[in-house]
């Protein structure tokens, strides 16, 4: 009877941390796309906003998706990834597809504010995703 009260708890206990873990992991990524939003509108480096971006997106994406799944992602795999876990477009063919691009040094145009609003729905439409 003690054995099974313990299996019990364990079941609990994992259940439980999964269940709060989504939401920390949301709120933790809401943070950093704040700061990285703040600094955009002080200096508008387009560079350093793009690379935070991806990372945002990448360390979100692993912590709900599985690394996996998703750390050998890059380039148009990266973007298909992102427009089929948003349920959007707006990475292969809008705003989102200088994430890949711009860290590594290319020189293409940036909208910062949409791209940010981009990031922040991918984030709001991923938040309830179970690991």
């Amino acid at each position: 009877m003690v054995l099974g009260l313990a299996v019990v708890l364990i079941v609990l206990a994992v259940w439980g941390y999964r269940r709060l873990r989504v939401p920390r992991i949301y709120r933790t990524a809401r943070h950093e796309l704040q700061g990285l939003r703040e600094a955009y509108a002080a200096n508008r480096e387009d560079h350093k906003l793009v690379t935070g971006l991806s990372v945002v997106l990448r360390r979100y994406a692993m912590a709900l998706y599985g690394r996996e799944q998703v750390a050998g992602l890059t380039g148009q795999q990266w973007l298909t990834f992102l427009n089929k876990t948003g349920n959007t477009n707006t990475f292969s063919s809008g705003v989102g597809n200088v994430i890949v691009s711009v860290p590594y040094g290319s020189q293409v145009p940036v909208h910062g504010e949409a791209l940010l609003t981009a990031v922040e729905r991918w984030l709001k439409g991923n938040r309830r995703r179970r690991t």
